[in-house]
């Protein structure tokens, strides 16, 4: 009866989870329609020059494209997009904005699947909520310009980037190598994402386990990213030298720092929000160092036998092939090395007992002994000990001979 009763459980986990996705699916529809309504306000409005210059180019034949752009210092991925849509859906200011609407849109759910896999499903939907109504973006979405494109590659970059050397999922090494390349292709700027996330790579690397297949998966997403863009890099050296936009100079040392400091809020003219900024980015770094990732980190992909546990410190599971007493070279306690090597937690207060050269006999000490019947001789109460378990979350107590000298009668 018992095993026909528990039939259904497994048809109600596939419900709940049926009902989990399709409620996932209906809230990402929902928001991806409020920013939609939110993005196209300003849809047929006028164009200002860089959108005459973007229309102009991509009227070209598709295969010039990429020629054309030599003399303006742009990559060619937007501008051949942009040649496809128009094709299909005209060149007017509404048609040629809706590009961009696309593209600014669909980071909604983008977004939601880059914040859930590092931080669980109540940062997905912050996630995606901030990618629905956030006014940069919002802005963009009306422009018949690269920027939006760069958002959602640069979020889907940062997404595989996570997965594939945070988390340590080797599947997405691939679409790291992709994505990165598509950056490229898309705002020459990117390169500045690509280096920082580099030096993220350093940092990870650094606290990799197995430092060397870090580094191979490292070689081959970057690598891979190089070898795409190598086709371009003549070219983007062409527009580094010949090209640029007439009020561009070269900043020296100072106005890089006074840039910096006018970005953070401190400098003249510039704006206020740095300093939520700094609240916003170290609350998130304070986040991801006083919690695990979601996805269980990089033990977790790699199968450590140190994984983090939710709420407490790492903890260091029993190695195959033997109980931790054993493997410190102490001998077992029959009876009581036996549950641990099935996995069962330890009391509170018995970690850091099996330390080489510690007392086997060290983690009973002070443990409470079940009530034992009274009229019994000793013998018949140390047999009754024996057989009789202890409290629950506590160990069994030790037979006869492994006792303390002082609790074995003597005839």
């Amino acid at each position: 009866m018992s095993s026909v009763a528990a039939r259904p459980e497994p048809v109600q986990r596939l419900r709940a989870g049926s009902l989990a996705t399709v409620l996932t699916i209906l809230g990402l529809i929902a928001l991806s329609v409020i920013s939609l309504l939110l993005r196209t306000q300003a849809l047929r409005a006028g164009f200002w020059i860089d959108e005459g210059l973007s229309v102009g180019i991509a009227t070209r034949d598709f295969w010039d494209i990429p020629g054309v752009l030599r003399m303006d210092g742009s990559p060619p991925l937007y501008y051949m997009l942009l040649h496809l849509w128009m094709a299909v859906v005209g060149n007017g200011e509404g048609e040629t904005h809706g590009l961009s609407v696309v593209f600014a849109v669909g980071m909604v759910p983008v977004a939601w699947w880059a914040a859930r896999g590092l931080a669980g499903n109540r940062a997905a939907w912050m996630a995606a909520v901030l990618a629905a109504f956030h006014p940069f973006l919002t802005f963009y979405a009306q422009e018949t310009r690269m920027y939006a494109l760069a958002a959602l590659l640069a979020l889907l970059f940062a997404g595989c980037f996570a997965r594939a050397y945070a988390l340590e999922d080797r599947r997405y090494i691939a679409p790291v190598a992709i994505t990165g390349a598509l950056l490229l292709y898309t705002h020459n700027w990117s390169i500045f994402l690509l280096a920082g996330s580099v030096a993220a790579l350093a940092a990870l690397w650094w606290g990799a386990p197995d430092r060397r297949a870090f580094a191979r998966d490292a070689a081959l997403g970057y690598g891979g990213i190089g070898l795409l863009f190598l086709p371009w890099v003549p070219t983007l050296l062409y527009q580094a030298a010949h090209t640029g936009a007439p009020w561009a100079r070269k900043p020296g040392t100072e106005q890089l720092l006074e840039g910096a400091f006018t970005a953070l809020g401190s400098g003249g003219g510039g704006g206020g929000g740095g300093p939520l900024l700094l609240i916003v980015a170290g609350a998130g770094v304070a986040a991801m160092l006083g919690r695990p990732l979601a996805g269980g980190g990089a033990g977790h992909a790699r199968g450590r036998e140190d994984t983090p546990r939710p709420g407490g410190p790492r903890a260091r599971r029993p190695a195959r092939g033997g109980t931790p007493r054993r493997l410190a070279g102490v001998p077992d306690l029959p009876g009581v090395d036996e549950p641990l090597s099935r996995g069962v937690r330890r009391p509170r207060g018995a970690a850091g007992r099996d330390r080489p050269g510690a007392d086997p006999r060290a983690r009973h000490r002070g443990a409470r002994r079940p009530r034992l019947p009274v009229g019994r001789s000793a013998d018949d109460r140390a047999d009754v000990e024996e057989q009789r378990p202890g409290r629950r979350g506590e160990h069994r107590v030790p037979p006869r001979e492994h006792r303390r000298p002082r609790d074995l009668h003597s005839p």
